[in-house]
């Protein structure tokens, strides 16, 4: 789910008072249907204005790309001189979840319904709006401020949609309960959003403070960088419509015999490998040699291999011998390294 908290934080690095833009939330959302296939439900707060405002809303996301978003009936902004939370009135929360439903084009997207009301006004009140919201036709009821199983059993015994709960207690995490309660979906927080803001953090005050980049923990891998930037497609593509040719790989684990420790060898190897744009890792040997695996493009490979025959001026290198190797090989590297010197094996 794509919430409000965390749209405010990405766009404005600001906290979650609906000060971000329908605007602003669209083009965050038409980004994110780019990028991914993956169905993302929009947390639309109370639509960005009044009924017509909420029809609105629903067309731009719509057409931003949502496979679903809820609408609220918190008054938004908050009033003037008002520390609490507000509500709006039953009878305009309906009108907006009928603007909703009329603003919709495909029939697929989702719409849900949400009241705060269970613990703003009571969970009477939350039921009363929630039928009301079901009757105006939305696809699922969307609760917050749930506090416990009895609350929850009630809710569910006066309804019949689908119901989405945001920020249960722990005591409503039981799955097989949830599901016999018609939970569809039970929000989790921002887990995600806090751990990369958290790694954000370290990661900069830990280089602040001197920490060398290699010896940095948590970071992302090469092979996962190429999974979500999805550059085996973007290569694949750009064979077909740049006139490149298609880009083979090769993995070739070598062995370097002669003197060869001691004398820069493996920084030399390590500074090659990284400037030619290869994966693997390089490491000394017990037995006086060095062993390297490079994982590239053929040629940039084998280029690689021939430097290795030569080496820095203060080496004497006697033979190199090289072997196919499996991609699983790839794995001894460090974590968030392209290219890693290995400890003596």
């Amino acid at each position: 789910m794509f919430g409000g908290s965390v749209a405010s934080l990405a766009v404005l690095g600001d906290p979650d008072i609906a000060l971000i833009t329908l605007t602003e939330l669209c083009e965050q959302m038409r980004r994110m249907s780019r990028a991914s296939a993956l169905p993302v439900l929009v947390d639309a707060d109370h639509g960005y204005g009044n009924a017509l405002n909420v029809r609105r809303t629903v067309q731009e996301l719509e057409a931003a790309g949502a496979a679903g978003l809820t609408i609220e009936d918190t008054l938004l902004p908050a009033a003037f001189g008002e520390a609490k939370t507000q509500l709006i009135s039953l009878e305009e929360g309906v009108g907006k979840m009928k603007a909703a439903l009329d603003g919709r084009s495909d029939a697929s997207l989702v719409i849900m319904g949400r009241t705060g009301a269970a613990s703003i006004t009571s969970i009477e009140d939350a039921i009363r709006r929630a039928k009301a919201y079901e009757e105006a036709g939305v696809d699922a009821l969307f609760f917050t401020g749930i506090k416990s199983r009895a609350e929850l059993e009630a809710v569910s015994a006066a309804t019949r949609l689908p119901i989405v709960l945001g920020g249960a207690p722990e005591d409503l995490n039981a799955l097989d309960y949830l599901a016999g309660q018609r939970v569809r979906i039970a929000l989790q927080g921002h887990a995600p959003i806090a751990a990369a803001t958290q790694a954000v953090y370290e990661t900069l005050k830990a280089l602040r403070e001197g920490a060398p980049p290699k010896s940095l923990k948590g970071l992302a891998s090469s092979e996962l960088t190429v999974r979500v930037t999805r550059e085996a497609d973007v290569r694949a593509r750009s064979a077909d419509v740049l006139g490149l040719k298609k880009m083979s790989r090769a993995i070739l684990q070598v062995m370097i015999r002669g003197r060869v420790q001691g004398v820069g060898y493996r920084a030399w190897v390590e500074h090659q490998a990284t400037a030619s744009g290869l994966e693997g890792w390089v490491r000394n040997r017990r037995d006086g040699g060095v062993e390297a695996l490079f994982a590239g493009a053929p040629k940039h490979v084998a280029d690689m291999v021939a430097l290795c025959r030569h080496g820095p001026p203060s080496s004497r290198v006697d033979s190199v011998t090289s072997e196919t190797a499996g991609a699983d090989e790839l794995d001894l590297r460090r974590a968030g390294e392209a290219f890693s010197v290995l400890p003596t094996v």
